[in-house]
């Protein structure tokens, strides 16, 4: 029996998964039980004689609860599991759901009155602001070259599949699509417009920056130095 699309991508996703758990040299009884009772609901599902509607809804459930519990899987064996370090660190960049770096978007007109010194540093927070965001875009790229390649069949085969959207899947798209305008080797107007606009704002960013450390460097400079912490008796 021919199966559909989704059906298809059910087998796959579960193939993968069986593939992953492969276990038959460890110690993990249940995870050995899940894999090889996995691969026979896959084999009846594509067989003739044996696939039914209840096999593949069996099939179906087995793929889905297994993919939705994949976390409890034994470290090596889990399903995008380069990505969850990727996941925690930008967690940590966004406590709370809010930006760590403040969106600040101040309209020429909020600024009328403002000094020009005032309105300088409001510029560089934007820049700096800017430049931040770029500098982790770059790094989370760099970090994740490997495992978006490893990530990209699990993510196709999920959304073929018909699988719920789940957070980690929705980061990893999001990488994904910002690690194309780095990493692109035949990138398109709009992706160099950016690259140009964030070269422009790390040069800026780079500049003040050096501003910034001059400036506050001479003011230590003009400071008394620490006295030592003193030594504690020892007699």
């Amino acid at each position: 029996m021919d199966l559909d699309k989704k059906s298809e991508a059910l087998v796959g996703l579960g193939k993968k998964l069986v593939v992953e758990l492969g276990l038959d040299d460890s110690v993990d009884t249940l995870g050995r039980w899940m894999a090889h009772y996995l691969a026979e609901l896959i084999e009846d599902c594509q067989s003739e004689a044996d696939s039914t509607d209840k096999v593949r809804a069996e099939l179906r459930d087995t793929v889905l609860a297994l993919w939705a519990h994949r976390a409890a899987l034994p470290d090596g064996k889990r399903p995008l599991e380069d990505f969850e370090p990727v996941f925690e660190t930008l967690s940590s960049l966004r406590p709370s759901g809010e930006h760590r770096y403040a969106r600040v978007r101040y309209l020429p007109e909020e600024m009328e009155g403002e000094s020009p010194e005032a309105v300088s540093w409001l510029d560089l927070a934007r820049q700096i602001d800017f430049a931040s965001k770029s500098l982790i875009d770059y790094c989370i790229s760099s970090a994740t070259e490997k495992a978006l390649d490893q990530a990209a069949e699990w993510v196709q085969l999920q959304e073929d599949a018909g699988v719920e959207e789940e957070p980690l899947i929705l980061v990893i798209r999001a990488v994904r699509d910002r690690s194309e305008v780095y990493t692109d080797p035949d990138p398109d107007e709009e992706k160099i417009r950016e690259l140009s606009q964030i070269k422009k704002n790390l040069e800026i960013f780079g500049s003040r920056a050096s501003e910034l450390l001059l400036e506050i460097t001479e003011k230590l400079d003009a400071l008394p130095v620490l006295a030592s912490e003193p030594k504690e008796d020892t007699e």
